[in-house]
C-alpha cells in the first residue's frame, strides 16, 4: 500500500474548528434526491485552513465504481472542474436544484 496522510495535532484541531463552524452556520445539510448530470449544487466543506469553503456549481458528470462501490461526481465550477465523492458529497449540500435526469429518477 502507498503513503497514507496522517493528520498531526494542528491539523485535527483545524478540522475541528471548521467542522464547528459549518455546523453553526448550516445545522440542516443534504438532500434526500438522487444527485444526477445537471443537477445545480451548493455545499460545504472544510478548506484545511480552519475555514469554511463554499462550492458552488453543476454536476456534469457522474459515476459509479462497482469494484469500490463508491459514486464520484465532477462538479463545474467558475474555478473550474471539481471530483468528489458521493460519501463526502452528499452531507455537505445545502442546496440542490434537481436536473432533468435527477427529476426522472
Amino acid at each position: 500500500m502507498g503513503y497514507r496522510y496522517r493528520p498531526n495535532a494542528s491539523d485535527k484541531r483545524l478540522y475541528a474548528q471548521s467542522m464547528e463552524k459549518i455546523n453553526t452556520q448550516y445545522p440542516s445539510r443534504g438532500t434526500h434526491a438522487a444527485i444526477r448530470t445537471g443537477c445545480k449544487l451548493t455545499c460545504v466543506r472544510p478548506d484545511g485552513a480552519g475555514d469554511i469553503e463554499v462550492i458552488k456549481g453543476e454536476v456534469v458528470n457522474h459515476s459509479y465504481g462497482a469494484s469500490t462501490g463508491q459514486h464520484t461526481f465532477t462538479i463545474q465550477t467558475p474555478q473550474g472542474k471539481r471530483r468528489m465523492k458521493g460519501r463526502n458529497l452528499y452531507p455537505a449540500i445545502i442546496r440542490h436544484d434537481p436536473g432533468e435526469e435527477s427529476r426522472l429518477q
